[in-house]
C-alpha cells in the first residue's frame, strides 16, 4: 500500500512541474520501482497526460532493466483506459 501512496504522491508532484516545465525526466538511477508505485506514478500520468502527450514530455533516464518491461506494461495499460483528470 506504501507504494502505491508513493506513487500517487510522485504522480501530483509531477504533475505539478508540468505546469512550470514542457518535459520532466524521471531519473530511476538507484531505484527499483515496484508494481504498484509504477501504475500509480507512470500509468496513471500516461492516462492523464494521453499516450502522445506523455510520449513528448515525459523522459524516462536510468531504469533498472527488470523494469522496463513493467513501466511499458502500465502505460500500455492504462492509456488504453479512459483518460481521468
Amino acid at each position: 500500500m506504501a507504494t502505491r501512496l508513493n506513487g500517487m504522491d510522485a504522480r501530483e508532484y509531477l504533475l505539478s512541474m508540468l505546469r512550470e516545465h514542457d518535459v520532466v525526466v524521471l531519473d530511476f538511477e538507484n531505484s527499483a520501482p515496484t508494481p504498484s508505485f509504477a501504475d500509480e506514478c507512470v500509468g496513471r500520468l500516461a492516462q492523464t497526460l494521453g499516450f502522445g502527450s506523455f510520449k513528448s514530455r515525459i523522459r524516462m533516464a536510468n531504469v533498472p532493466s527488470p523494469a522496463k518491461p513493467l513501466i511499458k506494461h502500465v502505460v500500455m495499460r492504462r492509456t488504453r483506459e479512459v483518460a481521468v483528470p
